[in-house]
């Protein structure tokens, strides 16, 4: 009796609780549930990998242009490569109901993946010979090789997908690719002269592809991901080991080269493992404006870029006072992916920022020119800018001496680099002089035959001002200048055309200088408390001077003094995640 009493009272005390909150219309107190999107917010994991090609195409061509010169090694075969390798990712997303769209970023290295085609042939060449005097060749054998290696393979992609459920998200993605490349080429010729070229250098290009992940938990899943890749041609040049004289004359003559060009394409297959961070981070009642995402601590994010840019040089005889000639890389257009980070420390008023770029330069023209009186007459010639790279990134440390919640001013100190890679195709004569490539072809050279490669490698100090302001509506407009107090510059200089006659090697060159500048302004608008998306405008501008080393090229080179200028103006769009 006492127990069923005791039932009756709680039973009616909840029933008037329930009805007296009815009442009031207040909510009971009761632990907030979670009902975010599972597939939202930032992810980190890695993954292992298998990589494989059928089919990539290898073209071979000599340069040689004299009477009675052939050969019969192949102009054309095919390769594969087969790897297996492991890398990080990183990556953003925003989920849209059953909708998700987001970045992802990886890098992985790849072992295993080259290829070798052994083949021989025969050289008839007439009437040319070497130091030692003239020796034809007529129907020389010749044993020769090429390899090709992927050594490394990264991504940064945009994807949308679609979940059924929160254990399952299915996506088609599609982005920027780049590698590490490797190619050889040799050739032995039976009379005992050969040709040999090695080039090592990062190719970028496209990647598309597609994948599902399976929900292991709350932040845990496992993924399958399939991409297809393609980075585009890398070219070699097999240089001789001998130099070639006209017969009975001590004139030099452009010896014979073998240029080859490989494509580098093919699939990746991914098993993933990732953690999910912040997914299914909203919760029910909640109200947006208490959300700590609001102060913008941190900012992660991925912007898209198209610039356009120009590099010269100006070489001068030893004393600096006669120009000898100069090169100009303009109109080098690039396509950029660019990962970038900011972080904000508002109680101490100190900031963080960074970015790095990388990019295709596909575009462009070289100018070559050559000064009276050392060349008589006045030479000019254009090549085509193919297959180049652009490679960017800067990192700042800054303080705010003014800050609100509506504006921000604030003084850093920061570094920055560029890398920019030409290689220029073919030669034609625009001024009056008659041949090109330092009086070797007197009739141009096939914009298929690369003539000059140059590596540009700089580095410099930052120290500028930055600020931002907030505009009601969710905009803010902010933007940076730096002033570049020390900069130093690298570089590389290959004139195939001219080896081994005139250089042996690769021509270094190397400069110093406080001139130059960057200024930088974009416009962000805030689409939710958490992410947001910005247009901008960077401008750069930096200077060297200095010398070229010759003798590290050739036996009678010196050194010569040279200054070096470099200007890039770059539109990007972005996207960026707060948390």
């Amino acid at each position: 009796m006492f127990r069923r009493g005791l039932a009756a009272i709680l039973l009616l005390g909840v029933s008037g609780a329930a009805v007296n909150a009815a009442d009031l219309d207040t909510p009971m107190t009761m632990e907030p549930a979670v009902v975010g999107p599972r597939w939202q917010g930032f992810s980190f994991g890695g993954y292992v990998s298998g990589t494989w090609s059928s089919g990539q195409s290898v073209s071979q061509s000599w340069f040689a242009p004299y009477p009675g010169f052939t050969s019969t090694v192949p102009t054309s075969f095919s390769q594969g490569l087969y790897g297996g390798g492991a890398g990080l990712q990183l990556g953003y997303d925003k989920q849209y109901g059953q909708f998700v769209t987001g970045v992802m970023a990886d890098y992985g290295f790849i072992g295993g993946a080259k290829s070798t085609t052994n083949y021989s042939g025969v050289t008839t060449w007439p009437g040319f010979g070497n130091s030692a005097g003239v020796r034809d060749w007529i129907n020389q054998s010749e044993t020769g090789s090429y390899s090709q290696q992927l050594e490394s393979l990264g991504t940064a992609r945009w994807r949308i997908g679609y979940a059924p459920d929160n254990d399952w998200l299915i996506y088609a993605d599609a982005g920027l690719a780049a590698g590490q490349t490797l190619t050889t080429s040799s050739l032995q010729v039976a009379n005992g002269y050969s040709f040999y070229g090695s080039r090592s250098g990062q190719a970028v290009g496209y990647t598309v592809g597609g994948g599902v992940q399976y929900a292991l938990g709350p932040s845990m899943s496992l993924g399958l991901d399939a991409l297809y890749y393609n980075l585009g041609n890398r070219d070699n040049v097999a240089v001789a080991n001998f130099v070639t004289y006209a017969r009975g004359t001590n004139i030099i003559l452009p010896s014979p080269q073998l240029s080859s060009k490989a494509e580098f394409s093919g699939f990746q297959l991914r098993l993933t493992a990732m953690y999910q961070y912040d997914g299914g981070a909203s919760i029910q009642g909640s109200d947006p404006s208490t959300d700590p995402n609001t102060n913008v601590p941190i900012t992660v994010g991925m912007r898209a870029g198209y610039s356009v840019g120009q590099t010269r040089m100006n070489l001068y005889d030893g004393s600096g006072s006669a120009q000898l000639s100069r090169l100009t890389y303009k109109n080098a257009d690039s396509f950029t992916a660019e990962p970038f980070f900011n972080m904000d420390i508002p109680n101490w008023g100190l900031y963080l920022t960074g970015f790095l770029g990388i990019g295709q330069q596909p575009n462009g023209t070289l100018q070559d020119e050559d000064f009276a009186p050392y060349t008589t007459p006045y030479s000019s010639t254009n090549s085509s800018l193919q297959d180049g790279q652009l490679e960017y990134g800067q990192v700042d440390l800054g303080y705010n001496v003014l800050q609100t919640a509506q504006y921000k001013v604030g003084g850093f100190l920061g570094y920055t680099f560029e890398n920019d890679g030409y290689n220029a195709y073919g030669c034609t004569q625009t001024a009056t002089n008659p041949s090109c490539a330092g009086g070797y072809a007197s009739s141009g050279v096939s914009s298929s035959t690369l003539a000059i490669s140059d590596q540009y490698t700089w580095n410099a100090a930052r120290l500028g001002i930055s600020g931002s302001y907030t505009v009601a509506g969710g905009l803010t407009i902010s933007g940076d200048a730096a002033w570049l107090p020390y900069i130093h510059l690298n570089e590389s200089n290959n004139h195939w055309l001219r080896m081994p006659g005139d250089f042996y090697a690769a021509i270094p060159g190397s400069g110093t200088s406080s001139e130059g500048f960057q200024v930088a302004g974009k416009v962000d608008y805030r689409i939710t408390p958490g992410f947001d998306v910005g247009v901008g405008v960077r401008y750069w501008w930096m200077t060297a001077k200095g010398t070229v080393n010759f003798a590290d090229a050739s036996t009678s080179g010196g050194s010569q003094s040279a200054n070096w200028s470099s200007e890039r103006l770059q539109a990007f769009l972005e996207t960026g995640y707060h948390f």
